[in-house]
């Protein structure tokens, strides 16, 4: 909804202006509506992966190396070069980082990374916290993967 350009304008001696304005229908003819999927704030940032082409065809833990500040080394993911101190999956402290290889990459929906960790969690390690989030799978459907390895071996004939 707008306005006329134009307006009346109606005075009377010294009484007050009255300004009448004129509604007027206006057509767009198109929107464009944008997302920030980053959000910073004093403590660390989250971020919206869903449908994140970064996840494609990998695992969890392989996954987050592609955010800010997240490193894996040895096997260890660390947060601005220090090891996590804790790791939560919906909510649930997960035991040991090699968890995260338990599910694929784009069952994640989002990610909280605190780069220090907070009086309530295990600060011996020095490192942050990240709680990943995993996003919603609708009602009667199933969701999963399957991979496997070949045991590789040499020997002589």
């Amino acid at each position: 909804m707008s306005y006329e350009d134009a307006f009346q304008i109606k005075q009377v001696d010294n009484t007050p202006m009255k300004i009448t304005l004129s509604p007027k229908a206006v057509n767009l003819d198109g929107i464009t509506i944008s997302a920030s999927r980053f959000v910073q704030n004093t403590k660390g940032y989250s971020v919206n992966l869903t449908d994140s082409p970064i996840l494609k065809g990998k695992k969890t833990a392989d996954a987050l190396i592609f955010l800010p500040g997240i490193t894996k080394e040895n096997g260890v993911i660390n947060i601005n070069g220090l090891p996590v101190s804790e790791i939560y999956v919906n909510g649930i402290k997960i035991t040991s980082q090699e968890e995260l290889n338990k599910f694929p990459a784009n069952m994640i929906g989002s990610v909280k990374v605190d780069y220090l960790a907070g009086s309530n969690t295990n600060a011996s390690t020095g490192g942050g916290v990240i709680n990943i989030s995993l996003r919603k799978i609708a009602d009667r459907n199933y969701y999963g993967s399957l991979s496997a390895e070949e045991p590789h071996t040499r020997g002589t004939v």
